[in-house]
């Protein structure tokens, strides 16, 4: 087993918590946080263990893939724990959790490499039935895992002499799926023109865990448009729509991201009236939205640099907060 694992393991069994180093690239581009690793993580537990978690080991390799994307893939431990063994592996695209290498966990990882665009190759510890757990003695078995948009790809299953059997389960529901955020933007149309709806963009879906739920946001665009402008955001708690970050379109919004486990980020443009729809000169301006019960709680309310003064209405009732 790699010297890397035991002095990992080591330290955190000796209390040194988080400490580590993680191998952010030089460009500081894109990449989920610590608190936004360990949300996802503590969103796991072992099948019938529900006070057991995950908690990071912090052996993170980062690569920019074709599209200027950096990978991440992080070493999870199971959490508390008196040997160090137990571990799956988390993927992240940016800051957009995609998913882990297996629902079983394996012993242990001995190392992961980035050997290319979107791929890491992960070794892992292999056992005979007889081995003790700080000597096994079979060839170490390597996995190389592709990052697409769509997920994690392995390029062979895990055989039975990695696994240690424990399942790790999601503790919350998942993320909504390509068609109920269709059917949720289009229940939405313009004040006096039932005929332009929302459309999602479905490549800004972005989420956060917390130790109960998973929550996301996607950037919606008026639809049909012929110029792009005139943006929302909805949001969701697993497959649950809660509404929309406000009842009138905003003229665009620049980013959409996780902050923290329970809000999101988004910055919109901000234009003088004279202003042309590329060329926005005010100040970009901010809004945090917290998710607190079923209820969207803004920073701050929209100036109106920001909106199109185009209002919305829904064909159907909102959702009621518990």
């Amino acid at each position: 087993m790699s010297k890397w694992f035991w002095t990992a393991a080591a330290s955190v069994l000796a209390g040194a918590g988080l400490a580590g180093s993680v191998a952010w690239a030089a460009s500081r581009p894109v990449v989920p946080t610590r608190a936004e690793i360990q949300g996802v993580m503590h969103g796991y537990h072992e099948a019938g263990m529900t006070q057991e978690t995950y908690r990071p080991l912090w052996k993170t390799v980062t690569r920019s893939d074709s599209h200027g994307v950096v990978d991440t893939a992080v070493v999870g431990m199971r959490w508390p724990t008196a040997d160090g063994l137990g571990q799956v592996v988390f993927f992240f695209a940016g800051k957009r959790f995609l998913g882990v290498n297996s629902t079983k966990e394996v012993y242990a990882v001995s190392q992961i490499r980035a050997v290319g665009e979107g791929v890491f190759a992960v070794t892992y510890a292999n056992y005979k039935p007889t081995d003790p757990a700080v000597d096994p003695t079979l060839p170490p078995y390597t996995v190389d895992y592709r990052v697409t948009s769509q997920g994690v790809a392995a390029s062979r299953s895990l055989p039975p002499t990695v696994l240690d059997r424990q399942t790790a389960q999601r503790k919350t529901a998942g993320l909504p799926s390509r068609l109920q955020m269709l059917r949720e933007a289009r229940q939405y149309h313009e004040v006096g023109t039932a005929g332009e709806t929302l459309q999602p963009e479905f490549n800004t879906l972005v989420a956060t865990h917390s130790s109960r739920s998973v929550l996301s946001a996607v950037i919606a665009n008026r639809w049909p448009t012929a110029d792009g402008y005139g943006q929302v955001v909805l949001f969701f708690r697993g497959t649950q729509f809660l509404g929309l970050n406000a009842m009138e379109e905003a003229t665009s919004i620049q980013k959409l991201s996780p902050d923290g486990p329970q809000a999101f980020r988004v910055t919109f443009a901000n234009y003088k009236p004279t202003d042309a729809m590329a060329d926005p000169t005010l100040p970009p301006v901010t809004v945090v939205y917290r998710i607190i019960g079923n209820r969207i709680v803004p920073s701050r309310s929209l100036p109106p640099g920001v909106t199109n003064k185009l209002g919305l209405v829904r064909d159907v009732a909102q959702p009621t907060s518990p």
